[in-house]
């Protein structure tokens, strides 16, 4: 799951059955993120060709 935009839906301030959890955010690479928002989607509007992370790193 991959947000680029403020949706209120998902703004989990207590235990709910919020299944998109916030687990990081793009530090460079936007241009990355721009590419895969644009992968053409069918049902469920899932990617029609399956968009794979092969690297991240973490930063503290």
């Amino acid at each position: 799951f991959l947000n680029t935009v403020h949706n209120a839906y998902l703004d989990w301030f207590s235990p709910g059955p919020s299944k998109h959890p916030v687990f990081g955010r793009v530090i460079e690479g936007m241009d990355v993120v721009k590419k895969i928002e644009s992968t053409p989607t069918g049902a469920g509007d899932r990617p029609i060709t399956p968009v794979q992370v092969s690297r991240i790193t973490v930063q503290r």
